[in-house]
């Protein structure tokens, strides 16, 4: 799980009682480094890893161009880098899987998002990509589910004005919004046993919305 704030994780703690946390910045390969040492003091391996850690937006205006390209840096993609460096050895041990969530916004021009983050999520489909030849020799596969618009109680979405959220839907085929649910049952599908064909793939869960052929 990955949010920045702790009450979050004691929630999901106190609903799912096999379940643990270790707190960290994974933008930091020094915290990413702890959270793995703290992972193998209470577990002896990992089978799944996904990364989703992301920023797509700063609302503090007197930051400099070059703090926010930073910022969207460690947040959209080194955080990715951390995780996979400090977890690689247990995933090539059990043939693991590794899922980059990345966004559409890195697959064609959109209104909106910030180029920084555009331009970070479109390198972490290229890490992927290049991770996936290095770690599938050993029987790792690692997969990019590529996103479109997806509401749930307190998402981006859930504050937007009508009119912006009725403009973004007609630019979907589908004219909904994507759901957690869709976004669960495909990583469940892709970090599947028998799922081992799927290797360095981006599988875009969009609504119909990206035009590229």
């Amino acid at each position: 799980f990955n949010s920045r704030k702790k009450n979050n994780f004691d929630l999901i703690k106190k609903k799912y009682h096999n379940s643990n946390f270790f707190l960290g910045d994974v933008s930091d390969p020094y915290d990413a480094k702890k959270i793995y040492k703290n992972f193998k003091k209470k577990f002896k391996s990992l089978d799944v890893l996904i990364c989703n850690v992301g920023l797509s937006s700063i609302s503090n205006k007197k930051l400099s161009e070059e703090v926010i390209w930073k910022k969207m840096f460690e947040n959209n993609l080194l955080s990715a880098v951390n995780l996979v460096s400090s977890f690689k050895n247990d995933l090539i041990k059990n043939k693991g899987k590794i899922i980059f969530i990345s966004s559409i916004a890195s697959k064609q021009y959109l209104e909106g998002p910030p180029i920084q983050y555009s331009s970070m999520k479109a390198a972490l489909n290229t890490y992927c990509k290049i991770i996936s030849k290095e770690l599938g020799c050993y029987g790792v596969n690692c997969n990019t589910i590529i996103l479109g618009n997806v509401n749930f109680k307190g998402s981006v979405w859930s504050k937007k004005k009508r009119s912006v959220i009725q403009k973004n839907l007609k630019l979907m085929t589908t004219k909904r919004f994507i759901t957690t649910d869709e976004v669960s049952n495909l990583v469940s599908f892709l970090v599947d046993k028998s799922n081992k064909s799927f290797n360095g793939a981006e599988i875009l869960l969009d609504g119909g919305q990206i035009n590229n052929l």
